[in-house]
C-alpha cells in the first residue's frame, strides 16, 4: 500500500523536489538546471540566485562561467513561452515540446505589432542571417538592420523582441555573451551545438517525467499551470508516464509521485528557511499558491503587473518578501515579514544571508523591517 501525505509532509516533498531542503542540493549548475527542469529567467539575476539556493559551493561566477565559458548552460525561451535558464543538453528536447506551441500563439501579437506570417518568417530569415554573417547581435542593433531591410515598425516598441523570441523558438538564436555590455543574441547551432532535434512524442513524455521529478507530489492540472501547453498535449505527456506515476493523495485533486522515488519509512523533516529569489519556481509549479502562501499574505507576494517577489519561506511556507539593497555602502538583505518576525528563525536568516554573500563574493548584512 502506498504512503499517503500530510500537508506538511506534501510541503516539504515539494521542497526536497526543488533541491530547497537540507541534504538535496546540486553541486553544479547544469545540474541545479537539469534536476529542477530549469529555472524561469526573464530575470537574470534571479535566476542566478535561485541556483544559489539550490546549489552548494557554487558562486555567480560559476553561473557566468557555465553560461559564457563552457557553455553547459543557456538562457532562452521555453517554459510558458519565457526565459528559462536550462541546461545546455535539454534544449533540443524542451525546444521540440514548446516551440512550436508558443510560435503558433505569437502569431496575433506580431500581426498586431505589423508583421502577418509571411513578414515575420521573413524578418526572422533576415535575423538568422545576419547573425550569420555579422556574429551576435544586441537587440537594437537586430531592430536596425530589420529596419534596413525595409521592415516598417517602431524600433523603440516590441517588434524586435517577439521577432527574436519568434528565433529562438525556431530553435534558430539564443543569449549569448554580452555585446558591449548589452544582451546580445546568436546563433544557437554555433554558440552551443546542441544534439539532435527530438521527436515532439519522445519530448512530451520527457518532460512530464521531468516535471513530476522536479515538482512532485504534484496533479494533472500542476502540470498544465507550469507548462502552459495545450491541454491534449499535457494529457498525452501524461500519460504517457502512466506506468511510472502512482496516486499520493486522492479525491478531486489527484497529486501523485515518480513511483521510485517516493520515501517509503519515516518522518519527513522540518525544511529550514530560505531566501528565495523574484519568479521563484517554487512558487510557479502549481496550479494553486496556497499549499505555500496564504490567501491574505497573496499581494505581498504577487502585487501585479506579472511580479512575483523575493520571498522568505520558513518550512516551504512564505513568512515575508526581501530585498538585495546595493544603494549604500553595504549591500543588505531587507527582510519585510508578514506578522512579527520568528525568533527561532534568526539564526537560520544569519546563515542564508551569508551565503548570499558567499554566492555574490561580496559582504551582505541584513535588517528586519518592523511589522
Amino acid at each position: 500500500m502506498e504512503r499517503t501525505f500530510s500537508d506538511d509532509e506534501l510541503r516539504r516533498l515539494r521542497l526536497r523536489s526543488q533541491l530547497l531542503d537540507t541534504g538535496t542540493s546540486a553541486t553544479d549548475v547544469p545540474a541545479v538546471l537539469s534536476r529542477v527542469c530549469g529555472l524561469q529567467a526573464q530575470d537574470a539575476s534571479a535566476a542566478t540566485l535561485g541556483i544559489r539556493t539550490r546549489s552548494s559551493d557554487v558562486t555567480a561566477a560559476d553561473v557566468d562561467a557555465a553560461l559564457f565559458e563552457s557553455r553547459r548552460v543557456v538562457r532562452t525561451w521555453c517554459m510558458r513561452g519565457t526565459l528559462h535558464l536550462v541546461a545546455t543538453e535539454d534544449v533540443p528536447w524542451l525546444l521540440s515540446v514548446f516551440g512550436p506551441v508558443f510560435v503558433a500563439r505569437s502569431r496575433k501579437r506580431l500581426s498586431d505589432l505589423g508583421f502577418d506570417d509571411d513578414a515575420s518568417a521573413n524578418a526572422v530569415e533576415t535575423i538568422h542571417d545576419a547573425i550569420d554573417d555579422h556574429g551576435p547581435l544586441t537587440r537594437a542593433e537586430i531592430a536596425e538592420l530589420l529596419q534596413r531591410a525595409g521592415f516598417a515598425f517602431d524600433a523603440r516598441g516590441q517588434a524586435p523582441f517577439h521577432l527574436i523570441r519568434r528565433a529562438a523558438l525556431q530553435g534558430l538564436v539564443c543569449k549569448v555573451a554580452p555585446v558591449d555590455g548589452g544582451e546580445a543574441y546568436g546563433l544557437l547551432n554555433e554558440w552551443v551545438k546542441p544534439q539532435k532535434s527530438t521527436e515532439r512524442e519522445a519530448g512530451l513524455r520527457t518532460l512530464a517525467r521531468r516535471y513530476l521529478s522536479a515538482y512532485q507530489p504534484a496533479s494533472l492540472d500542476d502540470f498544465a499551470s507550469w507548462s502552459k501547453l495545450p491541454m491534449a498535449d499535457v494529457r498525452a505527456a501524461w500519460a504517457a508516464i502512466e506506468d511510472e506515476r502512482t496516486v499520493v493523495r486522492d479525491g478531486a485533486d489527484r497529486i501523485e509521485m515518480l513511483a521510485n522515488e517516493i520515501p517509503r519509512q519515516g518522518n519527513i523533516e522540518e525544511s529550514p528557511l530560505r531566501l528565495l529569489p523574484r519568479y521563484d519556481t517554487y512558487l510557479l509549479g502549481y496550479a494553486s499558491r496556497e499549499f505555500a502562501v496564504s490567501p491574505a499574505e497573496e499581494r505581498n507576494i504577487w502585487p501585479g503587473g506579472g511580479v512575483i517577489r523575493p520571498t522568505v519561506i520558513h518550512d516551504g511556507r512564505a513568512i515575508a518578501t526581501w530585498k538585495l539593497d546595493r544603494s549604500k555602502r553595504e549591500t543588505v538583505v531587507v527582510v519585510v515579514p508578514f506578522d512579527e518576525f520568528p525568533t527561532h528563525c534568526h539564526a537560520a536568516l544569519d546563515a542564508e544571508v551569508a551565503d548570499i554573500g558567499r554566492f555574490l563574493d561580496m559582504d551582505v548584512g541584513y535588517r528586519i523591517e518592523e511589522t
